[in-house]
């Protein structure tokens, strides 16, 4: 198993030290680009722990066997060192200093805080793995897991599964329709924030606070398992996959090619995080349930027509609910053409894509036609 990098014993120090001059920061309102410049340097250490995982991991012998495990991890690290150029553009300067400082601000803070849960609940798990002597093996771990796969608890595995992705969908438009009442507030109204900016804010934090929580799980999963305490490694029987044991889960690339339509519309952000999400599950759950014949990706026919259909209706009242200016002036015809375009997307994809997951491709195809179709309305 490949180790994290050397200079880990020393994390807790240098978060310490970051925070407190980020405190000294804020609260003396000195160094205004602090914060912007800590997110920034966060996510770079993200894109050079999975560079690292992905180079030091690559003789793999299941890597060898399945070279796109390689190929999606060099990719996750790459739109990592992607959000660090155009994450400027989503939040701009151009907001005001004051409010572009206070975002910056929430985000580090939050951020800090995530990854200093992570610290304590590693040191936590470890300790009780020692104390109850479960000290299991990763090898071990993944036989356990695919015998629970093999039996009827298969079924409570997809429930799980497909609950999280409806979760985050269900979430998502819960924070839609709260924006509005969320801004009536005198710290929101005082620095003139807009429902629209509140939106795109709590999108793009909760999405990333997701990301960078399954992407740590997948880290000490491959990296340092026995870190790892008895509830992540419950979750992690519930959302992994058979053949995923020896790479990254999709979920990771899935949520981080949602992020470049913030910069287009928040509300095709909304469409493509629905069809990412539920269409994928309904494609696995009606294939599961009525699908006969398999394909050598253990998907069948069933599961294909499902993820089309549920793309094209998502997409056509997505455009109709989310997009309303758009709608208006476009035909009927128009929107119906676009939504079957996105649904033939995702059955192109989810069909004939077998080296990079289609779980990264399928947003990405659909956000991009739904940004030009905006262009062109």
């Amino acid at each position: 198993m490949i180790s994290f990098p050397p200079f880990r014993k020393y994390y807790f120090i240098a978060w310490i030290v970051i925070y407190i001059l980020g405190l000294c920061a804020w609260f003396c309102e000195i160094c205004p680009n602090y914060f912007f410049i800590v997110v920034e340097i966060y996510i770079l250490a993200f894109f050079g722990l999975n560079l690292y995982y992905s180079l030091s991991s690559r003789n793999h012998p299941e890597k060898i066997h399945h070279p796109e495990f390689f190929i999606n991890e060099i990719l996750l690290a790459a739109t990592y060192l992607g959000l660090v150029i155009y994450l400027p553009f989503i939040f701009p300067r151009s907001l005001g200093e004051d409010l572009w400082r206070f975002i910056y601000f929430n985000l580090w803070n939050s951020l800090s805080i995530h990854q200093l849960c992570w610290v304590i609940y590693i040191k936590v798990a470890r300790q009780n793995n020692r104390k109850k002597h479960r000290m299991l093996l990763y090898s071990e771990w993944v036989n356990l897991v695919k015998e629970i796969h093999a039996s009827k608890d298969e079924k409570a595995h997809n429930f799980t599964r497909k609950l999280m992705h409806f979760g985050i969908s269900a979430g998502l438009i819960l924070i839609y329709y709260c924006g509005p009442l969320f801004i009536q507030l005198p710290v929101f109204s005082q620095l003139g924030i807009t429902s629209d900016l509140f939106v795109k804010y709590w999108w793009f934090a909760i999405c990333l606070h997701l990301l960078w929580m399954l992407n740590l799980a997948d880290l000490f999963r491959l990296q340092s398992f026995s870190d790892l305490g008895r509830f992540a490694t419950r979750w992690l029987e519930s959302s992994i996959r058979n053949h995923e044991f020896y790479t990254f889960t999709s979920a990771p690339l899935m949520i981080i090619s949602w992020f470049p339509f913030l910069l287009a519309s928040q509300l095709i952000f909304i469409i493509i995080a629905l069809n990412g999400s539920v269409s994928d599950a309904l494609a696995s759950i009606f294939g599961k349930k009525y699908g006969k014949v398999r394909d050598i990706r253990g998907k069948t026919k069933i599961g294909y027509i499902a993820g089309f259909v549920s793309t094209f209706i998502l997409t056509f009242l997505g455009i109709l609910i989310f997009l309303p200016s758009i709608s208006v002036n476009s035909s009927i015809g128009w929107i119906f053409m676009i939504s079957l375009i996105c649904g033939i997307a995702f059955f192109m994809i989810d069909r004939f894509t077998t080296i990079v997951s289609d779980n990264f491709l399928i947003p990405l195809v659909v956000g991009i036609i739904l940004w030009i179709f905006i262009i062109l309305s």
